[in-house]
């Protein structure tokens, strides 16, 4: 959404699911059908490095930039997914997320990413930074413990990996449907 000359901006990693996550996915899916969980399709599928929030289309020139230059010598990771889990209490939960194995290398990323752009958004997202993969978001569950029941099962279950060879600083545009994700910089780690 842009208001007022500001642009919604993240900063994020694209990736490939392999094909036993995404069978797991369409089993979750076909076994909750009637309830209103949105699943995040897989063209926007992306582990998110940093959040930026509104900002104006000098920043954005500004972010550009930084980015370009602080990775400009990064090379390719190769992670692997393990698990699945939810955020949210258990009464509402809003997030299923699969994690990852070699996520140190994920928080090395982030943190290239907050020294480029300390200088310029210091006051940004200050939380616990912790490398997931959204899968969905929960709406509404009839039978949360069944739910809750099924994720567990996955608890310590590999999902095979993928390799992240690109970072991207999107726009975000959010809609009835869900938010859409627009490219604004891509940088290639080779």
């Amino acid at each position: 959404m842009e208001s007022k000359g500001l642009i919604r901006t993240f900063i994020g990693i694209p990736v490939k699911l392999p094909i036993e996550l995404k069978e797991v996915r369409d089993d979750l899916r076909g076994l909750f059908p009637e309830d209103r969980i949105r699943w995040v399709p897989f063209s926007q599928m992306h582990i998110t490095l940093r959040f930026l929030g509104d900002i104006t289309s000098d920043g954005i020139e500004a972010v550009r930039s930084r980015l370009q230059e602080a990775f400009m010598h990064e090379s390719a990771i190769t992670i692997r997914y393990m698990g699945l889990g939810t955020f949210g209490h258990r009464s509402q939960l809003s997030v299923l997320w699969t994690g990852i194995v070699g996520e140190e290398q994920i928080v090395r990323l982030r943190e290239i990413a907050d020294h480029c752009l300390d200088p310029i958004f210091p006051s940004v997202e200050r939380r616990a930074f912790r490398p997931h993969l959204t899968l969905a978001r929960m709406k509404r569950l009839d039978n949360r413990k069944k739910f809750l029941d099924v994720v567990s099962n996955y608890h310590n279950v590999e999902f095979g990996g993928c390799e992240l060879s690109r970072i991207i600083f999107y726009k975000s545009i959010l809609g009835n449907g869900g938010p859409q994700y627009e490219p604004l910089e891509e940088i290639v780690l080779e």
